[in-house]
């Protein structure tokens, strides 16, 4: 199989990706993130990319609004085969 890349994707991208149940998942994490800077939870608010990984799992990556400190999420969904296919086929389209 070809190697996937990683992709930048955007929030309207999402509902295209993600089911309805896996984008309440989904602002339920970006919400309880952790900034480790301030050492404490953080919503991730600021976010400056979301990314489709190599894996087919979702990165966020933003900032904490708070201290300006960086915070990351990782989302593993790749491993939902109803997932990863769906992302395939999104992966396709864009191209």
């Amino acid at each position: 199989m070809k190697e996937r890349k990683t992709i930048k994707i955007n929030d309207f991208q999402l509902p295209i990706l993600l089911n309805e149940e896996e984008i309440k998942g989904f602002r339920i994490l970006q919400n309880n993130s952790y900034c480790s800077t301030c050492r404490g939870e953080s919503p991730l608010t600021n976010v400056q990319a979301i990314l489709l990984n190599d894996l087919n799992d979702i990165e966020v990556q933003g900032t904490c609004p708070v201290c300006g400190g960086k915070i990351g999420r990782y989302m593993e969904f790749g491993e939902d085969q109803d997932f990863s296919n769906r992302a395939d086929l999104f992966r396709k389209q864009i191209q």
